[in-house]
């Protein structure tokens, strides 16, 4: 069962240090990562979000655009209401964006990510740089049909 993660900094070089230290993770067989994309929120509350390893953007421009926006503007309107009913079916909880949201504020950056799996290193990668984790876990159903509806990376292999 792998899921989606969010690791908050209070700044883009503790997010630089932490992706690296990921990617290394990554490549050296201890973590598989399924996708990555760095969000900043800047001090003026305009987002930038960065893809990384090829990502198409649907998955993450959702989760941005559609759960973590709206809880910054205080914005609840019928179409963010009826997403969150959808994407809570899917077991993308309102819970997990709502924290993510909180704590992503002006000048922070989050590393989001895609996972299969959160192995010891990980932790130590987190305590090392000092972000905050928010891990989600889905089942392989909800992963593969969030990642077949918005794109991204296959949710297998």
């Amino acid at each position: 069962m792998g899921g989606v993660g969010a690791v908050v900094f209070d700044d883009l070089p503790a997010a630089a240090r932490f992706r690296t230290r990921l990617e290394a993770l990554a490549g050296g067989g201890d973590l598989v990562l399924r996708d990555l994309a760095i969000l900043q929120r800047r001090p003026d509350e305009r987002l930038t979000l960065e893809l990384q390893r090829g990502s198409h953007g649907s998955f993450w421009g959702l989760l941005v655009g559609l759960l973590l926006w709206p809880r910054w503007l205080g914005a609840a309107t019928t179409m963010v209401d009826d997403t969150t009913a959808k994407l809570d079916r899917w077991r993308l909880t309102p819970d997990w964006a709502e924290a993510v949201a909180r704590s992503v504020g002006p000048g922070d950056v989050a590393v989001l990510f895609l996972f299969d799996d959160l192995p010891e290193g990980l932790f130590a990668a987190v305590r090392d740089t000092e972000g905050d984790l928010f891990p989600m876990y889905l089942t392989d159903t909800t992963r593969a049909t969030l990642t077949d509806t918005f794109g991204g990376v296959p949710s297998h292999g």
